[in-house]
């Protein structure tokens, strides 16, 4: 039986927040040593604060600069796994905000995901990946598409196409997305700062 992935792990493994460490040595002949549980202060500390239907989820690794990013979940009513995952962050040392969207390995590639605030405004997330679980597609945002998503409070749209040629359209919130990429902000800009 195969495990479920931990979408928010997925979520962090998409931005990179260095979450998952390997060791990759010689091999030798003696077998290895049972890892030591690190200390408390050698884990990462991890935060989240909810901001309507959004929630920023904040990673700082020990000795490392405070990554964070802004998700929203969507989940069918009484289903254990998510239907979606839609996020935005920036990775380390860039200023440009990254969406990356999250979904069941059902998709067909031959079409982009749309994001939609409206029928008028639309943005295409090309497909990067899958992994067992997962199918990954991301796109970096203009300051002006980036614009219109903050100040839309209202419903939008993810919509996909899945393997069988079905178009999926999934609603999304925009209620507390500019809040929560505010605070995104002022907690980059007071780890610059340090």
């Amino acid at each position: 039986m195969r495990k479920p992935v931990n979408p928010i792990a997925v979520i962090a493994l998409a931005f990179g927040l260095g979450l998952v460490q390997t060791g990759v040595g010689p091999a030798s002949a003696a077998p290895p040593k049972p890892a030591a549980k690190p200390a408390a202060s050698e884990e990462p500390q991890v935060t989240t604060e909810s901001f309507g239907d959004w929630l920023l989820r904040c990673v700082t690794p020990p000795g490392e600069a405070k990554n964070c990013e802004v998700v929203q979940t969507i989940q069918v009513q009484g289903q254990p796994a998510p239907l979606a995952q839609l996020a935005l962050g920036r990775a380390p040392g860039d200023s440009a905000l990254t969406m990356t969207v999250v979904v069941a390995v059902n998709v067909a590639f031959f079409a982009p995901v749309n994001i939609q605030i409206d029928e008028t405004l639309v943005q295409p997330l090309d497909w990067t990946r899958c992994v067992p679980g997962a199918c990954f597609a991301t796109s970096g945002l203009n300051n002006a598409v980036a614009q219109d998503f903050r100040q839309h409070q209202g419903e939008g749209k993810l919509e996909y196409h899945t393997a069988d040629g079905e178009t999926l359209g999934i609603p999304l919130s925009w209620r507390g997305l500019d809040g929560a990429l505010k605070a995104m902000d002022a907690a980059r800009k007071s780890t610059a700062n340090r």
